[in-house]
């Protein structure tokens, strides 16, 4: 079973303030799930959203759809 994380381990985890992740999980951009009132991210996702993202990166800060 994945470890289940509140906003603010997130944001520490990330090294990001907590507004920046209530902001992304509102959006959708970070894979999260609203219980009630509460934010909860599993670990295993948000470990392989992150790796997913550093695979778009070519390097130099674009992704590489960018590149094309």
């Amino acid at each position: 079973m994945s470890r289940v994380m509140t906003v603010h381990q997130v944001a520490k985890y990330l090294n990001m303030v907590p507004d920046t992740i209530y902001r992304k999980a509102r959006s959708g951009e970070i894979p999260a799930v609203k219980m009630g009132k509460c934010w909860r991210f599993p670990k295993d996702t948000l470990d392989k959203w992150l790796n997913d993202r550093a695979l778009e990166f070519n390097g130099n800060g674009k992704t590489t759809r960018d590149s094309l």
